[in-house]
């Protein structure tokens, strides 16, 4: 995939991910380059607190802007 970004730099790739947390640390690594040299633009989705667990590596944390998913019925009771 990150060899097809490359070649098609003229169009931007955009790479989703389900369940980021389940990929290894040498997978994320391997990953972030390619975002950093904006190849791809990782869209990833987890159900683990990527800011307080270590489903993430720090460098894809830092690297990444995260949007919490809340449910409407949460937001409605002033949960949130």
């Amino acid at each position: 995939m990150i060899n097809d970004a490359r070649r098609r730099r003229d169009h931007q790739t955009v790479l989703f991910i389900y369940e980021v947390h389940h990929f290894s640390k040498t997978q994320q690594d391997a990953l972030l380059g390619a975002v950093e040299d904006r190849l791809v633009l990782l869209v990833a989705a987890t159900t683990e607190n990527p800011s307080f667990s270590e489903c993430l590596t720090w460098p894809a944390v830092v690297t990444c802007l995260g949007f919490p998913a809340v449910r409407p019925s949460m937001r409605r009771s002033g949960r949130v």
